[in-house]
């Protein structure tokens, strides 16, 4: 899972304003209760089939209904934003970070064809690897 590769549990004791829960507990939580709205009805709606456990279910009708039932900002496109943690909640480490994007923006843009069969090895430095995955 992707906790397996990132260990948001650890970031979350690092930065104060980080608190996750998993999706089970937001199902629970928010759409079980009747706090999430269909905004094209106004009407509260639940998870489809009222699953809220969706381990070893197929995601489709679950990433269906979060599309419905979410917030996405019209000039947000996932296909051209990384998210990314500084290594420390030191405000330092953000402007290394901020740093490091307008350096790689500055230079010849990655496509992802100039990886294949030569992928960023894991302990690369953090620069190469952000660049890889933009």
């Amino acid at each position: 899972s992707f906790g397996d590769f990132f260990h948001l549990d650890e970031m979350q004791k690092e930065f104060k304003g980080l608190n996750m829960i998993t999706m089970e507990e937001y199902l629970t939580r928010y759409a079980m209760t009747g706090k999430l709205i269909d905004p094209s009805t106004g009407e509260a709606l639940k998870p489809p089939n009222n699953i809220v456990n969706w381990n070893n279910e197929r995601k489709r009708p679950l990433y269906g209904y979060l599309g419905t039932v979410g917030y996405v900002p019209t000039d947000w496109n996932p296909m051209q934003c990384v998210l990314a943690f500084p290594a420390t909640s030191d405000p330092d480490n953000l402007t290394e970070l901020q740093h490091k994007m307008t350096k790689i923006n500055e230079g010849k843009k990655p496509r992802s064809t100039d990886y294949i069969g030569k992928p960023t090895p894991v302990d690369a430095p953090f620069i190469d690897r952000l660049r890889e995955n933009l």
